[in-house]
């Protein structure tokens, strides 16, 4: 009994810990959707809601670290939205 309850143990604590680390992810993730919204608005006023929808539904946190930085610097709102 005391070797299923320590190995039951130890799941739960690697199970605690991936939750912790996928929800510091999805953390991250979020956070990189809204600074590019916010670079967009501040930069070009109201981002249209078929662009939004499209970067809020993005979950790579590389791609959306590239975008973050091509928000910085796009020309407009199109062009932005060819990079997607």
């Amino acid at each position: 009994i005391g070797e299923i309850k320590e190995h039951v143990m130890t799941l739960a604590d690697q199970l605690i810990k991936e939750g912790r680390q996928e929800g510091r992810q999805e953390g991250r993730v979020q956070a990189l959707r809204e600074h590019i919204l916010d670079i967009l608005e501040a930069r070009f006023g109201a981002v249209p809601d078929d662009l939004r929808a499209r970067i809020e539904g993005l979950g790579d946190e590389a791609h959306l670290k590239w975008l973050l930085r091509r928000a910085a610097v796009t020309d407009s709102v199109e062009e932005f939205r060819g990079k997607l």
